[in-house]
Parts: C-alpha cells; structure tokens; sequence
C-alpha cells in the first residue's frame, strides 16, 4: 500500500468554501421568520432540501479536487464559473420558493455542468479510474436532466422531479464509491482539511448573525454567554476532529462527508435559534425545542466520526453515558428557565461545557 501524502489545500478551494458558506447563510433565512412564534414546517423543510441540494454540489465538487485537482487554468476556469453561479443562486433565495425556484435551478444546472466538464478533463488523463470518472458524470448528468426537466414543467409539478434529481446525486456516491472508487485514491487528510475549513467558515457565520447582541446599550451577561457557547462548540470541535482523528489512513470517508452537512445544517439552526433571542414573540417551548434539536443533530454528528479516531480514542459506553447526562441536566435547566434568556443560556453552557470537560478529559488522560 502507498504512503499516505497529505494534499494541500489550495487558496483558491478557501475561496470557494466561502462563497458555499455564504449561500448556506443566505439559505437559513428561509427559517429566520416566526409565525405565530414558530418555524412553519413547510419553511424548514424548504430549508433541508436546499441546503442538502447545495451541499451535494459542493461534495461533487470537493470529491473531484480531492482525488483528481491539479488546478490547472482548465479547472480553475471552470471552478470561477461555478462560483459565479453559486453567488448568483445565492442572491436569489426568497421564503416564497415559488420565486426562487426558477433562478436556484438555473444556478444548479450550470453548477453541476462545470463539475461534468472537470471530471471529463480527467478521462484521458486517468484510465484507470475511467469507471468512477464516468459514474461521476452520469449520475450528475441525469440530475441535470431532471433538474431540466423540472424548469420546464414549471413550479407545481416540476419541484418533485428537482426534489427526485437531487435526491439521486445525494445518495448514489455510496454505490459509485464502494462500486468503483479504489480506497488510496481518497486523500483522507485533505478531505478532514475541507470539511473542517467550510466547518470553520460556518462558526464564522453564526459569530456574523449574532453581532446584534453585541450593541453597547445593550450590553451585559446576554453577548459574553453567547459568545463563550460559541467558542465551546467550536473547540469541541476542534479536539474531536483535529485532536483524536487518524488523519493518515486510506478510507473513502463517507461518514466523514455526511456527517458533516448535518454539522452545516445543524449550526444553521442553533444560530438562528441564538438570533430568536430578541424575538418577543417566540414560542418559549418551541424555542427550546428547536435549539436542542440542533444541539442533538451537531454531537450526534459531531461523534459518530469516532470510528476514524486513533485507537486510544475510540468512543465507549462511558463517554455516551457521560455526554447524555450532561444534555439533560442542561436541557432541565433550559426547560425550567426558558422564560429567562439568561437561564436558557446557562444551560446551553451546561450542555456544550460539560461535554467538552469529558471530551478533553479523554483526550489528555491517554495522551
């Protein structure tokens, strides 16, 4: 087996990650609007299917650098193109998404043809994986088909199909890669890199939308536990992924890479949770409700990427035992304090803080 050689990531790949990243944040306005002090279920579904759709453009997208970049003027040409689409996509997100329907589609054709034309540089060029370089395409062709398909019978009958497309590019990587992709062609490093870079960005947005709290004539306790929460779930990120992973080993990393869009959306939905702070006329029980799930989808993600840990870090019945009662007490202490914004948080911290103590408590016993 070939030693593992870390790929670097490129300038020009942090530069696309914040363009996706700022479309993700556009995209969370769908679910920035309370009515009758809640989320409509319509509204936040409409959220997952976007944020899903988009993100499986930026997996494609990642997959190709990944095992196939060079960043050659050929690829980069095509990578500008795709981001000249994604910010145009972005710009045109609306709550009625009978509007945005027509523009977002657009984007996404022209996205997913750029990635086609990228893998299709390669097929002369890399005979040997001409199998997973033509899977790659087909599947993204017939999304773009669909996705066609969809624009032309309009908005009422062709949402399904668009759904369907993206329904098919989001779960046929799992029968391309185990079907033909050769393990050692993943650079598991570079792939922890990306995911952990459009991660980052991410905390960086959530810092973005609650700089409201930060007003001087408001000041007090409300912005110092937003942000301290802020930084524990960042740094709990931090330990788990940069700390206790086996960044150098031969794996197609598939949990790795789905796992994370969860992580997206569930960051998407606490900071817009964070931002109900100031809203009067939130549903108190709603609000709890909304926050904790975010909180459940980000650990739960978050950790099932212990099966990439180094040995000695592996997760135990103990370390799930441990982070879930700490969930609870902090979650009782939300539920009992929910009419209070200072309470809520305090049990915030109690959640993020005490599973952080256990998480660095097992990361520096076995070092």
């Amino acid at each position: 087996m070939k030693k593992i050689i870390p790929k670097k990531v490129e300038m020009i790949e942090l530069f696309y990650d914040l363009i996706f990243v700022y479309a993700i944040s556009k995209m969370t306005g769908i679910i920035h609007h309370l009515h009758h002090g809640e989320i409509g279920i319509i509204n936040f579904l409409q959220y997952l299917a976007v944020c899903f759709i988009v993100l499986q453009i930026w997996l494609y997208q990642t997959n190709y650098i990944n095992h196939y970049g060079k960043h050659s003027i050929a690829e980069n040409i095509l990578l500008y193109i795709n981001m000249f689409a994604t910010v145009f996509m972005a710009r045109n997100i609306n709550t009625d998404w009978s509007v945005t329907f027509k523009p977002f589609n657009m984007a996404s054709i022209v996205m997913c043809m750029t990635i086609i034309g990228q893998f299709a540089l390669q097929l002369n060029k890399e005979k040997e994986a001409k199998s997973e370089l033509l899977g790659f395409i087909s599947t993204l062709a017939i999304e773009v088909v669909m996705i066609s398909i969809g624009l032309l019978l309009g908005y009422d009958t062709g949402l399904w199909i668009v759904l369907l497309g993206a329904a098919r590019g989001i779960l046929l990587p799992f029968v391309i890669t185990k079907k033909h992709l050769d393990v050692e062609r993943t650079n598991f490093p570079h792939l922890v890199e990306r995911m952990g870079l459009i991660v980052i960005i991410t905390f960086g947005e959530m810092i973005i939308n609650i700089v409201s709290l930060f007003d001087i004539n408001l000041f007090g306790i409300i912005p110092i536990l937003v942000f301290s929460f802020a930084v524990i779930l960042f740094t709990t990120y931090v330990i788990q992924m940069d700390k206790m992973l086996e960044h150098k080993q031969f794996n197609q990393g598939l949990v790795l890479i789905y796992s994370h869009f969860w992580i997206v959306i569930s960051l998407g939905i606490i900071t817009v949770s964070l931002g109900f702070l100031n809203e009067e006329h939130v549903n108190k029980n709603f609000h709890l409700l909304f926050i904790l799930s975010g909180l459940v989808i980000f650990y739960l993600s978050l950790f099932i990427n212990s099966v990439y840990n180094k040995e000695k870090y592996k997760i135990t019945t103990k370390d799930i035992i441990g982070y879930s009662i700490s969930f609870l007490i902090g979650a009782l202490i939300m539920f009992i304090g929910k009419g209070s914004n200072i309470l809520f948080l305090l049990g915030l911290l109690v959640i993020s803080g005490f599973i952080l103590i256990l998480l660095n408590k097992k990361y520096k016993s076995v070092q």
